[in-house]
């Protein structure tokens, strides 16, 4: 059975991949557009808080705490808040689309700005609006009849769970004010460690039961083209390190980082290596020169990746022209 690609409209295949959890999952494929999605609507399953354990618990890692969940989405929330709001902009009036436990729109309400979420799991959107006293919807329907607008509209690793991303994108320039901005960041299905490092159990792990969307470059900037009176980029970063690659090379199994798509191996490695036992000046001219050639090969490595636009992370920023 053939489907109709939602962003270009023609005739895509459907085929069969096996998830990291496991499950035969039904897939399209648009060759047109390099676009993989599903048509399964799996709403239900995500309001009632099924991500995690088909995401985590059923491909062998574990499920963090809320603590630990709230602590790692804050940190990682405080380098978006860095990198995507300026220090010179005040007072903003934003929109996350996706906001989990809420740590990005506390972090925006505690940077002087007015956020407020969507989020569809029912157990987050009630600790977001009774934890935190942070205004939370389950979809935007009601802020598009009221006629809201936003300067900063936010989706962190979240337009691959929407279906029908073209029509959701052209409802959210609704939302915004004239000259606001959409941030999207969503994983490449072309990174290098498929298509460069072909590990065949990656390969696997990147088919989840309720993504609706794997992008690569090629399809957001055609999915972008059909938006009207905008203006856009897109970029690729690469935030898995070097040395996670090389350890799913040597194990072939996923394991948990504490951020949403990368990790702090490198960091980590050379923590451990600069808190060694040192017995000499020479010990501490070998450990200088180990650390130093681990972050060096790390750079140079993302740095290969990203000037070729195969990072794992594609950011797509869209702005309004009127």
């Amino acid at each position: 059975m053939n489907s109709n690609c939602p962003i270009c409209k023609r005739k895509a295949k459907s085929f069969s991949r096996l998830s990291r959890s496991n499950k035969q999952i039904e897939l399209c494929s648009c060759l047109s557009c390099d676009f993989i999605f599903s048509e399964k609507d799996m709403s239900a399953s995500l309001m009632n808080n099924q991500l995690d354990k088909t995401r985590l618990k059923n491909a062998g890692m574990e499920i963090p705490s809320i603590k630990e969940d709230y602590n790692n989405g804050s940190n990682q929330s405080k380098n978006y808040f860095k990198e995507f709001i300026n220090k010179d902009e005040k007072n903003l009036d934003i929109l996350e689309i996706g906001s989990s436990w809420g740590y990005f729109l506390n972090v925006c309400r505690d940077g002087g700005h007015n956020p407020i979420g969507i989020e569809i799991n029912k157990v987050r959107k009630d600790f977001i609006e009774n934890d935190l006293k942070i205004k939370c919807f389950y979809d935007i329907n009601s802020l598009l009849i009221d006629n809201v607008k936003f300067d900063k509209i936010f989706l962190f690793y979240v337009i691959e769970y929407i279906q029908n991303p073209l029509d959701y994108l052209e409802k959210l320039v609704k939302l915004l004010k004239t000259n606001g901005e959409i941030i999207i960041t969503t994983p490449n299905k072309n990174d290098v460690i498929s298509d460069i490092w072909l590990i065949d159990s990656y390969k696997k792990f990147m088919i989840e039961e309720h993504v609706a969307n794997y992008f690569s470059v090629k399809s957001t900037l055609i999915l972008c083209n059909n938006l009207k009176n905008i203006t856009f980029k897109v970029q690729t970063k690469q935030e898995y390190s070097f040395f996670n690659h090389l350890r799913w090379y040597f194990t072939n199994q996923p394991f948990t980082t504490g951020i949403v798509g990368g990790d702090k191996l490198s960091e980590n490695i050379n923590s451990q290596i600069a808190k060694g036992p040192l017995h000499n000046n020479q010990d501490l001219d070998i450990s200088k020169k180990v650390i130093n050639l681990i972050s060096d090969t790390d750079k140079k490595y993302k740095k290969i990746i990203e000037d070729n636009l195969a990072g794992n992370k594609i950011i797509i920023s869209i702005k309004k022209e009127k």
